[in-house]
């Protein structure tokens, strides 16, 4: 499974059922907070490795009973009403979306942290008078570089 939180999936669904993020944790259970919420946890299992006991923590303080619930109601909606699965299914692309940049993010600043070390030691190399171990330094990160960063593990 991919890294996406919980509070990522929370923000998704408030903003696809109009309502304020705050929702997917209150105590208020009218209809639309209730049915956001209870899609809300669906995709929190079907996204995340995360315990039903800790999705429950995540949603107000609900207890794991609560989530199991939750998920059979939310299977029901998407078998009954018209649209939801496609309302839902564009929530878990938008949801894996932004996940997807926030991991070229931090592919991209693990890539600018090690070509800073590795610049810092060139520099070192350099003010040692020892040009060669400079340039073996430099090299490979100008490899990596030219390649956009695909050979960094």
């Amino acid at each position: 499974m991919s890294t996406v939180s919980l509070a990522v999936i929370q923000r998704h669904v408030a903003l696809a059922f109009e309502l304020p993020p705050r929702e997917m944790t209150s105590d208020r259970r009218s209809r639309p907070i209730v049915e956001a919420r209870h899609i809300a946890m669906w995709l929190a299992v079907e996204m995340t490795d995360t315990s039903l006991v800790q999705i429950g923590r995540a949603f107000g303080n609900r207890d794991h009973t609560t989530v199991m619930h939750a998920l059979e109601k939310a299977q029901a909606l998407l078998n009954q009403r018209q649209g939801l699965p496609e309302l839902v299914e564009r929530i878990r692309a938008a949801i894996e979306a932004e996940t997807a940049a926030e991991n070229d993010t931090t592919k991209a600043v693990l890539l600018t942290n090690s070509v800073v070390t590795a610049l810092r030691v060139a520099l070192i190399a350099l003010a040692r008078r020892d040009p060669a171990a400079a340039i073996a330094i430099i090299l490979p990160i100008a490899e990596r570089l030219a390649d956009g960063g695909k050979t960094c593990g």
